[in-house]
């Protein structure tokens, strides 16, 4: 790639002929090319990912956001980012003091990772992971903070669910009506038992915590469960 000036040469005031200059621009074009494909695979991987990027800089006290902070905050570009002293204003009443809290350590020992609801301007409430790290002056005083900010809302609400689910089985596996145990297939040994299970064979929880399977089985039938122990682990049998 090359790009030409060219200039008229003057006599008399007439033009008598043209000079021109030629400039490789080789090495710019290219590294334009490849700048263009980094920044829109950044911007990419920020959409997939659901994260922004933000810097804050301590000695202006200005803060320089990136298209998808404003994504994640539900603030128009226009308005410009969110200063760091209205942010507490988005986070959850709940998660106030524990958001600056954390914010203080970040700036007390320098790097520092937090998770937060804020409320955005909807009224949808998102759930934010956010990590900053200081960056320094020569001297050793702070200049500017670095970070950025992720919407986790899919993954804390899957926790939950989780949560809840896990809940509502440990319920049921208390509170059934028949005798449910687990157990590691290995050993034979009882990983959790329920109070219906132990009344039947008429050991206490803390006993049964000490026994495998084959130890409370009648020698009758010991060499049947065993194979079908194996059957099980073996994906021939489903229970």
């Amino acid at each position: 790639y090359i790009i030409w000036q060219n200039n008229d040469i003057i006599s008399n005031n007439k033009i008598t002929g043209t000079l021109s200059f030629g400039l490789d621009i080789t090495d710019r074009r290219h590294y334009e090319k490849v700048t263009h494909s980094i920044n829109r695979k950044l911007l990419e991987a920020q959409q997939i990912a659901k994260m922004g990027w933000w810097e804050y800089d301590l000695l202006n006290n200005t803060v320089d956001w990136s298209d998808k902070m404003y994504e994640i905050f539900g603030v128009p570009i226009e308005k410009g980012p969110v200063s760091m002293e209205k942010i507490k204003d988005f986070v959850h009443e709940d998660y106030k003091e524990y958001h600056q809290k954390e914010l203080k350590k970040m700036l007390s020992k320098g790097e520092a990772s937090v998770e937060y609801p804020i409320i955005k301007p909807n009224g949808q409430v998102c759930w934010i992971y956010s990590k900053g790290r200081i960056n320094y002056n020569v001297d050793g005083s702070p200049r500017m903070v670095f970070g950025i900010s992720q919407d986790i809302t899919e993954k804390v609400r899957m926790q939950e669910t989780i949560r809840k689910g896990e809940s509502l089985f440990r319920v049921i596996f208390e509170q059934a009506a028949v005798g449910v145990a687990q157990i590691e297939t290995a050993t034979g040994q009882f990983i959790h038992i329920n109070q219906k299970y132990c009344d039947i064979v008429g050991y206490s929880k803390s006993e049964m915590a000490e026994l495998d399977f084959q130890t409370i089985t009648h020698p009758d039938d010991i060499d049947e469960d065993l194979a079908n122990l194996e059957n099980l682990k073996a994906g021939k049998i489903r229970e």
